[in-house]
């Protein structure tokens, strides 16, 4: 069975391809459908052709256009580089700049009529006037004391409206995902613009919009009950109770900016690091290079023991010339030193592994 016709909706000959890793399923250009995953990068994207395997897919109505400039986003990447010690040779800024690749995150929107019988108790302020006596140098002095109290009062009433675009998480993992990257403020989408999928990959839901509802109901409930507040024209609301129905719920997608890049390690292994392409923060697996470190701890070892060697021959010289076993002896308790301290560069490579074990997020501007 073939794809259903993306350009119609998406502006783009799309097809969508799927990470036998890490299970995301993307649409995409067909030139970009076979390359390696632009989330896990440990597989090569597998272009799905039968329409039953596909996600729960809606049409785009906003989107969230990257706000991160190319200035900041080389000085953000070039300090997770450098901030490495002896980084493997793949951990370059050029290189993690050079593989950046967009995705665009979904998040469900749903607009839906509601009909419903509300309670509510709602507070009005009003100012209470009093005086406080007191007694100063012998004699009693008044002071006007403004207090501001609440009032509440019981309300009920019907409500009917037509709420537009309330959020509700569109991936199983969202949850995750946030935590790692940060959150959006959506409030800066704008419509979907089909331009701005050029070169990008595109995350398909995967959680269906019954399983989204129960994200969106509050969302929805804290709007009617702030309308409900200004039609009672009250300063405060609580107590809120309604006994909604919903009807023609329409559902669609919100885009939100993601960008990945990687690097390999020594073992050749992917690391991939993520950054939101919003607020630019960025997560990423950084590892220094227990090979570079093992590399300069010979070097410095071997000259520790030629220095060594060279002590000796300068203090058996001191058979002939008897002040040369000073400067052998000296000699020698340097290439001492110097050897000891060829533990220096595996032990800082260890040790900034052992902390870096835990992926923490950093700020653009860290």
């Amino acid at each position: 069975m073939q794809q259903p016709n993306y350009e119609e909706v998406w502006g783009h000959a799309f097809v969508a391809t799927n990470c036998p890793h890490c299970d995301w399923i993307y649409l995409t250009v067909p030139a970009q459908a076979t390359m390696v995953c632009p989330h896990c990068g440990q597989a090569t994207l597998e272009p799905l052709t039968a329409e039953d395997e596909l996600p729960y897919t809606r049409p785009p109505e906003l989107l969230l256009l990257p706000g991160i400039s190319r200035q900041n986003m080389e000085g953000a990447l070039g300090r997770f580089a450098n901030e490495v010690p002896y980084p493997p040779d793949d951990l370059t800024s050029n290189n993690l700049l050079g593989r950046l690749q967009l995705v665009y995150l979904p998040m469900w929107l749903v607009d839906v009529d509601v009909s419903a019988d509300w309670q509510a108790e709602v507070g009005y302020d009003y100012e209470v006037v009093s005086h406080r006596e007191s007694l100063r140098d012998g004699a009693w002095s008044s002071q006007e004391v403004k207090e501001t109290r609440i009032r509440w009062e019981l309300r009920v009433g019907q409500l009917e409206r037509h709420y537009a675009n309330a959020r509700a998480a569109a991936l199983d993992e969202q949850a995750i995902l946030s935590q790692r990257i940060g959150e959006y403020d959506s409030s800066k989408a704008g419509a979907f613009q089909a331009s701005a999928l050029n070169g990008s990959f595109v995350r398909l839901p995967n959680r269906t919009p019954r399983d989204a509802w129960s994200d969106a109901q509050p969302t929805i409930q804290n709007s009617a009950a702030a309308e409900c507040q200004r039609a009672a024209n009250g300063q405060h609301l609580r107590q809120y109770r309604w006994a909604p129905e919903f009807a023609r719920q329409e559902w669609t997608q919100l885009l939100l900016p993601l960008y990945t890049t990687h690097y390999e390690d020594d073992e050749k292994a992917r690391k991939m690091v993520m950054v939101n392409g919003q607020t630019g923060q960025l997560i990423g697996s950084r590892r220094a290079s227990t090979k570079k470190a093992q590399h300069y701890s010979i070097i410095i070892g071997l000259i520790g023991l030629a220095l060594a060697l060279i002590s000796l021959l300068v203090a058996a010289a001191g058979f002939l010339a008897p002040p040369l076993f000073v400067v052998g002896g000296i000699g020698l308790f340097v290439a001492v030193l110097v050897m000891v301290g060829a533990i220096i560069p595996l032990g800082r490579a260890w040790q900034f592994n052992k902390q870096h074990a835990q992926r923490v997020p950093l700020r653009l501007d860290a």
